[in-house]
């Protein structure tokens, strides 16, 4: 009878927690189930994570991206108004607010994607994703104040029009 409790009850939340997989929770439940198996299957292919998982809870977002001297840039949106009042800031947009990200950022707010967290494989979502992450082993800055730093843990790059 427990085990029969337990599977009910993980087919109620199972939609719960695959959503929170997505930062954009209208994009996650506009996509296919393919497309959120990937986003979800989806590991880091270098660097000190290798092998982790690039998502834990709401950390991908997708982005713009650039190529410049054979390196990606990302760069997140940005909400306003009305959007910023209802949803609250993107991922990217936090970020940038609160100076935590350990990433090499540019003056128009283009972020430079390590070569080593670039997933190479086809993006079966089509679009340009990055994943936001606290870093696996914490780097110390100069100036350091206590705030949780973040990197981009994943990328993966999408279509380029």
């Amino acid at each position: 009878m427990m085990k029969i409790f337990i599977i009910i009850l993980g087919l109620l939340l199972y939609p719960l927690i695959a959503q929170a997989h997505f930062a954009d929770h209208e994009k996650w439940a506009q996509m296919t189930k393919e497309q959120q198996q990937w986003l979800m299957n989806q590991h880091v292919p270098g660097g000190d994570s290798r092998g982790g998982s690039c998502c834990n809870q709401n950390d991908g977002e997708e982005v713009q991206q650039d190529i410049r001297d054979g390196h990606y840039w990302v760069k997140g949106s940005m909400r306003e108004g009305d959007e910023l009042r209802e949803k609250g800031p993107t991922l990217y947009q936090q970020y940038i607010r609160d100076g935590n990200l350990i990433n090499k950022m540019d003056n128009d707010g283009w972020i430079l994607v390590p070569d080593e967290v670039v997933i190479n494989e086809p993006n079966k979502y089509g679009r340009a994703v990055v994943w936001w992450y606290p870093p696996a082993t914490r780097k110390q800055s100069d100036n350091d104040d206590g705030r949780i730093q973040i990197e981009v843990r994943c990328f993966a790059p999408g279509e380029l029009y």
